[in-house]
């Protein structure tokens, strides 16, 4: 109880500005409607009290159940069957995630049903699964990360280019979004914890080995989605007020049980599977993971439901209106920055890396350090989101130069630092950033005239890139100033030997 009280204090302190950014504008230049306004204040409880129990669980279920498996994995000999196993997990994982069923209803929507919903998180949860079985075989056998994520974005920009330069450019803005959305609340926990057994196990080196996995399964379902994009062409545009109209909390809480329950329930069927072939705690653990799981499952059920119940539908409104509003539309801005800073102390995943990384580096990377990093460039990567929509601005612009830093960083950045940048990519564009930002910015294209397709999305894209350069950047200082301290030392000991010389000369004339 005394964890739940103090989780529900840190989350409740990390909520406030979010809260108080659409309160401020509801009450000046964006007046929402008296039942959109209770909604939101409903989904806010919802989202507060779903994260507490959400963080409360995932430590005693998520995260215990995938360093398990990854511990199993990593002890059989055939390298085959890791990467199958590898293949299975980033398979459920993605099927289960709820925000990539969300972008299947949106690219559903797109194009009139030409493609499936089903169809769509297939081809995504593929991407995942391959990429999953790759980060997997590079923790066991210490492949350099920067190898592999240099391999893989040089393909993902030539499929880019090329399906640009074909006419097949719908796809270019989902496929990079749908990088960041595959790695939510679901997925990160498990994914990270796997790539922790396994690498302890085999490799010996947890801060180099185990981090990077949620960066590699990022990458698969972006050139999954530029393929699929190849074969098909979408001419049709969204429609923001079919795909937001407000919903019963009723309605919304069903749902949501619905799918909670199938993104969890593969993941335990697996481990359960795990537990009595292989893995074999004690009874009393293992109740302990299970009871862990229920409470997880109440906290995204909240937490989700809160979201898609009362932010998203105000989030939209908001743009609208405010964009609306002839020139005082460039106040979303800065709006947008503060937006993009509130959504990162809100997003549980977040929580749960920052977490991971302090226990993997021994404190050496504080939790909050990084947390405060991941809030600056995700308060930009918003605000450029809003920049490119308001002036209709191609996503070019932005991740041509913005990758190729990123690539450039990793040459100069210690491989920790790079493994956690692209680990924060993913995690950073989770459920708040599809749910709130993403709503926002379609609203605001709702009401200058863009199309959705060519200009709303690619804002979860912007989300999972700035990190990137923001985490490696970190790394780059951290390395200066330990080679600085390191010099200053030696500087210092020799001061210390020659004076110790000078002492000894002059004993002896003595």
């Amino acid at each position: 109880m005394k964890k739940l009280l103090e989780k529900l204090r840190e989350v409740g302190i990390a909520i406030i500005p979010l809260v108080a950014v659409v309160l401020i504008l509801h009450f000046t230049v964006a007046h929402l409607e008296k039942e959109a306004v209770i909604n939101f204040i409903i989904g806010t409880v919802m989202v507060v009290l779903g994260e507490v129990f959400f963080l409360s669980g995932v430590d005693n279920s998520i995260i215990t159940m995938g360093e398990a498996c990854g511990n199993s994995i990593s002890r059989f000999k055939s390298v085959f069957l890791v990467l199958l196993f590898g293949f299975v997990f980033g398979l459920i994982c993605t099927i289960a995630e709820p925000d990539v069923q969300v972008l299947g209803d949106q690219v559903n929507s797109v194009s009139n049903g030409l493609i499936s919903r089903f169809s769509l998180v297939i081809i995504i949860a593929l991407g995942v699964a391959i990429y999953t079985a790759l980060a997997l075989f590079r923790a066991v056998t210490k492949i350099k990360l920067r190898t592999l994520l240099l391999i893989s974005y040089i393909i993902i920009f030539t499929l880019a280019v090329v399906s640009t330069v074909t006419g097949h450019s719908d796809f270019l803005a989902i496929s990079f979004d749908s990088g960041g959305v595959t790695t939510g609340p679901i997925t990160v926990p498990f994914i990270l914890a796997l790539g922790i057994g396994a690498a302890a196990t085999k490799s010996g080196n947890k801060s180099d080995d185990s981090f990077g996995m949620v960066g590699l399964a990022s990458a698969g379902p972006i050139m999954a989605m530029l393929i699929l994009g190849m074969f098909f062409k979408i001419e049709t545009k969204f429609d923001p007020d079919s795909m937001y109209a407000a919903e019963s909390l009723g309605h919304v809480i069903t749902g949501t049980l619905g799918n909670v329950a199938i993104g969890l329930a593969p993941i335990t069927g697996v481990f359960l599977i795990f537990q009595f072939f292989f893995i074999k705690l004690p009874g009393k653990k293992l109740l302990k993971i299970l009871v862990g799981v229920l409470i997880t499952y109440v906290g995204l059920v909240l937490f989700l439901g809160g979201v898609e119940f009362g932010f998203s539908k105000a989030a939209m409104e908001i743009g609208r209106k405010v964009a609306e509003a002839g020139d005082i539309r460039y106040i979303l801005i800065p709006i947008g920055a503060v937006i993009g800073v509130a959504t990162v102390y809100t997003e549980p995943a977040i929580s749960v890396l920052g977490k991971q990384v302090e226990d993997v580096t021994s404190g050496q990377i504080r939790g909050r350090v990084l947390k405060l990093a991941l809030a600056v460039g995700i308060g930009l990567a918003v605000t450029l989101g809003i920049v490119k929509v308001l002036f209709a601005v191609s996503l070019w612009w932005f991740i041509v130069p913005g990758y190729m830093i990123a690539l450039v960083f990793m040459f100069f950045s210690p491989d920790i630092f790079t493994a956690i940048a692209f680990d924060s990519g993913g995690v950073a564009s989770g459920p708040m950033t599809a749910t709130f930002s993403l709503p926002l910015v379609i609203g605001i294209c709702a009401a200058v005239g863009d199309s959705v397709m060519d200009f709303a999305f690619g804002l979860v894209a912007l989300v999972a890139m700035m990190p990137l350069i923001i985490i490696q950047f970190m790394g780059i200082m951290y390395k200066s100033k330990a080679a600085r301290l390191e010099k200053e030392r030696l500087a210092a000991e020799l001061q210390l030997a020659a004076a110790a010389e000078e002492d000894k000369d002059f004993s002896g004339l003595l």
